[in-house]
């Protein structure tokens, strides 16, 4: 009776321990897939290749990981093997639109248009029957989401093929739905423009040019291209593509939010080729953040990369969040101003403004670039309005009000030039070239309240006093103008001996 019950114990804890067990596995499983699809989302793709290869060794044939490998190595342009991982994901689990739609891009990208252009259009055909029904993204099953996201990806690819097969009009129209969308608007432009050039319709081919010129980096064999009407070289070009897909496990906000974070880390850890990398990356997951591509823009204007700092400033003011534009025309302005180029660069403090009365930093640069042009009281003016707008130097910008309102956190990476300060110093200098003197001292004095080291108003004051025979306050800015680091030492040091031996 005993050893009858003990068995019977023995039995109950070997089950115990056997579901505790199998509780476990699945807990391991399940925190092994998250790691896999966050190392995706991040665009990490080896570490998610040998974290998706892990997950198959533990659980074969598990849905979706055979998809998300021939995602990744189709991404990593290993198309043998991409098609071998969408394949089995195919065997194994018939009715996955999306691995369909995969391999019909990897056909695409191999050149078998006949075999790619069905899968293609039987993926736009599902994505158009579910839109209909108006679900919400977040109630669609998980393969629409995909589509969901990718929208402009579908006519983008659909066109493309149409475009190949000779539908000129049918390509045009998909092209057009895929700009629509949000698909990269340089490529999408670069087949229509190879599209009106077939068509022989070429004030359209020359606007198409025109507006790469504006957004785009690959334009100058387009040029030569049009001036010839070359138009078997266009055909070429047009066939140089590579599509961007968005496979995405998270949602596109929370993915871009931890890379921006990412970025951010990086740069204040001082890895700024890594902080530049990972935000290049978000615009994979969507080109349409105005934060990560002013983000961008500053920490290349920073960088003394103008050209490349450009291209994402007028990114962030063509899709971003119209809320922001006035901080994107201002940096604008401030890389035209870095190039000497100040009249565009008032031209975009002016666009800075409109947008908001009160920015005081685009009033300060204004200010700047007038006066680089000799425009004495237009400077006075727009600094003047810093010095009356910014409450003793307390209200600098509205950049909390920016953080506060975005989605995203804003990082300002190149420290802003502190506008009230910046205004009082300069207007002491314009004051002395009109020989107002008095003005010149209240207006030095002011700055130094707010920065009260700064080198150059102690020498300019010392200087003041020194000619009204105010030896006492001469002396005392002439030596802190030399503790701070003054460039003009030995000028300083001279004076003061003069004032010395008097």
């Amino acid at each position: 009776m005993l050893r009858t019950y003990l068995n019977f114990i023995i039995f109950l804890l070997t089950l115990f321990f056997l579901g505790f067990s199998e509780k476990e596995d699945k807990k391991s499983f399940e925190y092994l897939l998250e790691k896999c699809d966050h190392a995706l989302d991040m665009q990490e793709y080896d570490e998610a290749i040998d974290c998706y290869l892990k997950a198959l060794s533990m659980k074969p044939g598990t849905k979706g990981i055979h998809e998300a490998l021939g995602y990744l190595y189709l991404m990593k342009e290993n198309y043998d093997r991409a098609e071998e991982e969408l394949q089995k994901e195919l065997e194994l689990h018939k009715g996955s639109p999306f691995s369909r739609f995969l391999l019909g891009i990897l056909c695409l990208l191999k050149g078998d248009y006949d075999r790619a252009y069905p899968l293609i259009e039987e993926a736009k055909n599902k994505f158009l029957s579910i839109s209909a029904l108006k679900i919400l993204p977040k109630q669609m099953p998980i393969y629409m989401k995909f589509f969901y996201e990718n929208s402009g990806l579908l006519n983008f690819s659909l066109g493309f093929l149409l475009k190949v097969n000779g539908d000129l009009s049918g390509a045009e129209e998909e092209i057009q739905s895929a700009l629509k969308n949000g698909y990269r608007k340089e490529d999408c432009l670069i087949q229509l423009f190879d599209i009106y050039l077939q068509k022989n319709e070429i004030e359209k081919a020359e606007k198409v040019l025109s507006d790469l010129e504006e957004d785009g980096e690959r334009i100058e064999p387009l040029r030569d291209i049009l001036s010839s009407i070359d138009r078997e070289r266009s055909k070429e070009i047009s066939k140089k593509v590579k599509f961007s897909i968005r496979y995405l496990k998270d949602s596109i906000r929370s993915i871009l939010l931890k890379m921006n974070q990412q970025a951010i880390s990086a740069i204040e850890r001082g890895e700024i080729e890594r902080g530049i990398e990972l935000w290049k990356k978000a615009l994979n997951v969507s080109e349409r953040s105005f934060h990560i591509n002013y983000n961008l823009a500053l920490i290349l204007f920073d960088l003394g990369k103008l050209d490349e700092a450009r291209k994402y400033c007028k990114r962030a003011i063509n899709v971003g969040d119209p809320f922001y534009h006035h901080w994107a025309y201002n940096l604008m302005g401030n890389i035209y101003y870095r190039e000497g180029r100040y009249y565009e660069a008032i031209n975009e403090y002016k666009k800075a403004i409109d947008r908001d009365k009160d920015f005081i930093v685009a009033h300060y640069n204004l200010g700047s670039a007038y006066n680089m042009l000799g425009e004495k009281d237009k400077a006075e003016r727009e600094w003047r309005f810093v010095v009356e707008h910014s409450k003793g130097g307390i209200k600098e910008s509205k950049r909390e009000d920016m953080i506060k309102k975005g989605e995203l956190e804003i990082i300002i990476l190149v420290e802003e030039k502190k506008p009230y300060f910046y205004s009082r110093k300069y207007l002491g200098f314009l004051y002395l070239e009109k020989g107002l003197k008095e003005k010149g001292i209240e207006e030095f004095e002011e700055a130094l309240k707010i920065v009260p080291s700064d080198p150059e108003c102690h020498y300019e004051l010392g200087k003041i006093y020194m000619s009204l025979n105010n030896k006492e306050k001469a002396i005392y800015h002439f030596e802190e103008a030399i503790k701070n680091g003054t460039k003009n030492e030995k000028e300083a040091k001279a004076f003061l001996k003069e004032l010395r031996n008097e």
